[in-house]
């Protein structure tokens, strides 16, 4: 059987409040009632954490109506 760990002990592990400590036991797989992880989760909770995220691709130039169908309004320039 695998160490259960508190809110107490992920305080201290994370240096936190109660209440982020308890909202990031809740991302992990979790016991309620009261609120327990067990210590895989939470190495697994860590590794996850570690690894790079995927960049957001930008998002494009708008196309117009007009361009998509092949035809614009010429603009007039100011000399």
């Amino acid at each position: 059987m695998d160490t259960l760990l508190g809110v107490p002990e992920i305080m201290a592990r994370y240096r936190c409040c109660r209440q982020t400590a308890s909202k990031r036991m809740k991302q992990m797989k979790h016991l309620e009632n009261p609120l327990l992880v067990p210590e895989w989760a939470v190495t697994q909770w860590e590794q996850e954490q570690m690894e790079p995220r995927p960049r957001k691709k930008a998002p494009g130039r708008l196309i117009t109506r007009q361009e998509a169908e092949g035809w614009k309004i010429p603009r007039r320039r100011h000399a």
